[in-house]
């Protein structure tokens, strides 16, 4: 014990040096937290935007056919094909050529192109399985007079198809 009665051995002076060293601390974490977040942010967004390209890969795909699924139509189509090539080029292109970095858009690890992937896959998935259902109780009647093929809409293509 000190001779005043206390059970602290500590001056007022230690404490207020000990009082500053953390305060200083404290700010120095806030500055680099600052720094981190304003180097990482350019970073954040254009991987959202890159999974947003990504996504577009599902979109492009099942907006091809509204009835039959992508094994039955192909992908034949020249043009789609290139605008889907020519996408992905555009989104690599920005994101790695060091004059549009610029616009704030910065070169990001192969990894953070990943975020996307799953979401277009459920997308394909979705709207694949959609179609099936739709073929499958949707059924057609051949007049026999005419040979002509009517389709009967079933619930599910009464209430998705677009």
């Amino acid at each position: 014990m000190n001779d005043d009665g206390r059970g602290s051995s500590a001056s007022p002076t230690t404490f207020a040096i000990l009082l500053t060293q953390i305060h200083t601390v404290y700010h120095c974490c806030v500055l680099v937290s600052f720094h981190a977040l304003n180097v990482s942010l350019p970073h954040v967004c254009f991987s959202y935007w890159v999974s947003i390209v990504v996504v577009q890969w599902a979109d492009l795909l099942i907006c091809k056919t509204r009835w039959l699924s992508i094994r039955q139509q192909g992908l034949r189509n020249s043009v789609l094909n290139f605008g889907l090539f020519f996408e992905t080029l555009l989104a690599a292109w920005l994101c790695y050529f060091t004059p549009f970095q610029v616009l704030g858009t910065r070169a990001l690890r192969f990894t953070h192109w990943m975020p996307g992937i799953p979401w277009s896959m459920m997308i394909f998935v979705y709207d694949e399985t959609r179609k099936y259902m739709m073929r499958a109780t949707s059924p057609e009647v051949i007049n026999q007079a005419t040979g002509q093929v009517t389709r009967i809409p079933g619930w599910i293509e009464r209430f998705t198809y677009y």
